[in-house]
């Protein structure tokens, strides 16, 4: 029992290093993977807020960095993103063809930019900084 007694405050305070260290490493992970995702969101996200078009290599290099973390983002912008910015927002002119293209009215060219700017805040909204 003695023995037990004196070397109770050794137990105590190898159990609180040990304690210390995992709790220490775990913060020290999670600081790493948060760096991370934020250095590989960036660019996406200084794109959106500028309202300049994201292109494919932007999120090519946004999944070769986060990996399979990067579906959702890769989702919107594939299913959401891209089409909407192929609505047309102008009335007339020529398409990428160089054929001339019909007007048309002014409430549907309003509808595409309204589905352009929900299609960039959404994808701006998974985007978030950790």
């Amino acid at each position: 029992m003695e023995e037990l007694k004196v070397l109770q405050p050794y137990l105590w305070s190898f159990a609180c290093l040990l304690f210390g260290y995992l709790l220490g490493n775990r913060f020290a992970l999670n600081r790493d993977k948060r760096k991370e995702y934020n250095d590989a969101v960036i660019p996406l996200r200084e794109r959106l807020i500028t309202s300049a078009f994201v292109n494919k290599n932007i999120i090519d290099n946004l999944k070769i960095k986060l990996g399979d973390k990067a579906n959702k983002i890769v989702g919107a912008y594939e299913n959401e993103y891209l089409p909407a910015w192929k609505l047309r927002t102008d009335n007339g002119g020529y398409d990428d063809r160089g054929n001339v293209q019909p007007p048309i009215d002014e409430n549907v060219i309003n509808g595409n930019i309204e589905k352009q700017k929900q299609a960039k805040e959404n994808l701006l909204n998974l985007c978030k900084l950790r």
